[in-house]
Formats: structure tokens, sequence, C-alpha cells
């Protein structure tokens, strides 16, 4: 900053907090930078980073009096400052393999399992899948009655996959306590998951078995099919379906919610007589 030619000062770099608000410019957000919005949305996202973008364009809004910057734009700087706080997507996965070794350093009880595929690029492997599984939540598992619901679900990062998961259920609450990531929802997925699964909790299975709740996935059923047999050659496992999946499943062949409804209610019914009755009507 010094005079120029005409012997007038220009300021050409400011460092500091910008706190005044343009006037006669455009109202579009045009003139908010990326790094000056992150700097009013870096703290919100340090307190929760699962802040919808939504929220936060509209907190920019209402602090600076209806300048409105793009979704896109607000949505960009959230994943620069998410990378900031975290680490990028490629950094996050590099630290897989310490992060689970980690795990079983402070609990040796902590169950990990992980399947990596070659690429054919000298030693660079890829993640196929994750398991684990922490110590005092299989410890946990053998109070808790001898069923188990399992399920997947969408993960939405930058390489999409699903999360499987293992429930139990103790006295009066829901009971997560096995997870896995993998690439997608197929036979052999499922059936490695069900593998982990075995080998986490096997030596606590009593020899009249246990029963597992699920959707009626065919890698699942056929998986659990394949489940081993206890010494006396009787099944270890049950399967049985889950009441919410078949009465959606119901009613996607239907159409019709009165006919959902007696589904459910045919479900949860306890008494034979109860349960024909509701049958009678659906048909």
């Amino acid at each position: 900053m010094k005079p120029n030619l005409h012997g007038l000062w220009m300021v050409t770099v400011y460092v500091g907090p910008h706190t005044c608000i343009p006037t006669g410019v455009r109202n579009d957000g045009r003139m908010m930078t990326c790094n000056f919005i992150a700097s009013d949305i870096l703290k919100k996202l340090c307190e929760d980073h699962t802040t919808p973008v939504k929220y936060l364009r509209s907190m920019i809004e209402s602090k600076y009096q209806g300048h409105k910057p793009s979704y896109y734009k607000v949505w960009d700087v959230k994943q620069k400052a998410i990378r900031k706080m975290f680490g990028n997507w490629e950094e996050s996965y590099q630290r897989l393999q310490k992060l689970l070794v980690a795990y079983i350093d402070q609990d040796s009880t902590t169950q990990v399992f992980y399947r990596t595929k070659p690429t054919g690029e000298d030693e660079t492997v890829i993640l196929h899948y994750v398991y684990w599984s922490f110590g005092p939540s299989i410890d946990g598992f053998k109070y808790c009655k001898l069923v188990i619901s399992i399920d997947g679900t969408h993960l939405y990062g930058k390489y999409q996959g699903k999360l499987l998961v293992a429930m139990a259920t103790d006295v009066n609450k829901v009971f997560p306590f096995a997870f896995a990531v993998v690439d997608c929802e197929s036979g052999s997925s499922w059936s490695w998951f069900l593998k982990c699964l075995r080998d986490t909790i096997g030596h606590v299975i009593p020899d009249e078995g246990i029963c597992i709740i699920s959707d009626q996935h065919l890698g699942i059923k056929n998986a659990i099919a394949n489940w081993p047999k206890g010494d006396d050659g009787r099944p270890r496992v049950f399967h049985r379906y889950c009441l919410r999946h078949v009465a959606s499943n119901f009613n996607t062949h239907f159409q019709n919610s009165t006919l959902k409804s007696a589904a459910l209610k045919a479900g949860y019914a306890t008494q034979a007589v109860k349960f024909d009755t509701i049958m009678e009507s659906i048909k």
C-alpha cells in the first residue's frame, strides 16, 4: 500500500474481520466469496457438522439482510469446511487401517475384519468391505434377547456404499452391536457380514439357536440357509421376516392402506383365532 503515480494511496489488502454490508449491490450473494461465507459457518459446523445447507443458507441471509448466496455456493463452502475439519475422503480411507488397529490396541476384545481387492497397479488396493464390533457391545449382547435384527441403509458420502447393522434388544431398548460398510447389498456382502457376525457372537449362541429378523433380500436368505448347523445336526439360526418390510411389500403390490393396516394387525396378533379372523377379512 503506497502512493501510485498520481500520489494517491490505494488499499490493496485488508486482513481482519469484514463486518460492513455493501450497499447498492446485487443481493444474490455474488459479492460473497467462499472464504467470506466460510468464516460465518465454520463455527456452526464445528458445533454440528451435520447442519443442513438449507439452514446455513438461511443463517447467512438473516445476518446479511437478504443477501442470498446460491444453494450450490453454500454447499461447496460446507464441503471445504468439512475437509478442513476432518481431511478429504481419500485421506480418511488411507487412515482407516490405522483406526482399526487403534481400536484393537485400546480393547483387544473388539472385533475388526476387512477385505480389500487389488487394483493391478503396484501394491495399491481398494477397500471392499470393513466390519467392526466394539468389545463392550459384544459383552453386552449376552444380556439381550436371542433375537437379532439386521438391515442396511444408504451412505451419502462421496463413495456411496451401504452401512449394514446388526441390532439386538435388551429389556426395553434397541442395542446396536455390529456394523459394516460395503459397496452394495448383495449375496456376497451379506454372506460376508453374517460370517463376521457368526465369528463375533458364535461362542455365546446357545444350543437352541438364535433368531435373525430381516427383509426378504435373497442374499440374506441364502447366507442364513448356509449357516453351520450344531453338533446335533439341528439349525442354530432361525430366519424370520421383518413385519414392516412385509407390510410395505404387501402395500406396494395392492396399493391399499386398509389392507396394509390389516396385514400389520395380522402380524401383531398373538392368538391364532385373531390371526385367522384377520386373514379371512384380507382374503
